[in-house]
């Protein structure tokens, strides 16, 4: 398995994770706080796979 694919699997695993957490979140004002972390947690995994992705194609061009 190679790292991008390694990447793609977490992500994959921390996008459904976070989804189903926000799923079962009910919408009320107690869970805002939660709801605001996972949201984050998710845009963070998405600019860190993103940045890798951009670092590979990087170095594939320079090699």
């Amino acid at each position: 398995m190679t790292q991008l694919e390694l990447f793609q699997k977490m992500y994959a695993v921390i996008c459904g994770g976070v989804d189903d957490a926000l799923k079962q979140l009910p919408k009320i004002s107690e869970t805002l706080y939660a709801r605001c972390i996972l949201e984050k947690s998710l845009m963070t995994a998405e600019d860190l796979f993103i940045r890798y992705e951009e670092t590979q194609d990087t170095c594939m061009r320079r090699s």
